[in-house]
């Protein structure tokens, strides 16, 4: 794998003035972000946004994937909203690698309240390796 310039990502990118600006550390076998839920990633008022939540999970999927040293592309993903997050709560999101078959890989996250310990969302999702200079163009 060649090193992918990400510093435009939504999720990670550091040089993204809109992005989450997301970082990601490995604990065991897992890739795991936090993030402080702010007014301005709401949806309704005090509430987290449902595609912030989709996104966070399926970043963290992605980071997972990488851990492995493969880039991969979302196929498909399922997700369960579980409870709300709420503004000024921190979410930690956990994404693991559960199948790997080929070029298609599954994956499992879950997003959980920090201040709380409720589960607010879960996710398990399709990816496909790819090489990505191939698959852009």
């Amino acid at each position: 794998m060649g090193q992918t310039d990400l510093s435009r990502c939504f999720g990670c990118g550091k040089d993204n003035p809109r992005g989450l600006h997301l970082v990601k550390r490995t604990e065991g076998n897992k890739a795991v972000i936090e993030l402080l839920i702010e007014k301005d990633l709401c949806g309704f008022p005090g509430i987290l946004h449902g595609g912030i939540t989709f996104t966070v999970l399926d970043e963290v999927m992605c980071y997972a994937i990488l851990d492995h040293k493969v880039v991969a592309v979302t196929l498909s993903v399922t997700i369960d909203y579980i409870s709300p997050g709420k503004v000024g709560h921190n979410l930690r999101v956990e994404g693991w690698v559960e199948k790997v078959d080929g070029k298609y890989i599954e994956v499992a996250s879950v997003a959980t309240d920090i201040n709380t310990g409720k589960c607010v969302a879960k996710a398990h999702g399709s990816y496909k390796a790819v090489d990505l200079e191939k698959f852009a163009a």
